[in-house]
């Protein structure tokens, strides 16, 4: 309930940040899902970040400094 002179708040839907995911990437596709399709058999999730660090955010010069282990 309003108060006096109070206004009725703007809504803020919509308004979040855009963010474009990697993975809209043609290239980066290609590169994960030869990656996958390479390892579909002796697949760790470990050796994947491994990859995708040390590979495809190389060559995007992307650096990480938090691990996933």
């Amino acid at each position: 309930m309003l108060q006096n002179g109070e206004t009725i708040p703007f809504s803020k839907r919509g308004k979040h940040c855009k963010v474009k995911s990697l993975l809209d990437d043609e290239d980066i596709q290609m590169q994960v899902t030869s990656y996958l399709r390479e390892k579909k058999f002796e697949f760790y999730v470990a050796d994947f970040v491994d990859y995708v660090t040390n590979t495809i955010f190389r060559s995007l010069e992307i650096e990480t400094k938090t691990t996933i282990r």
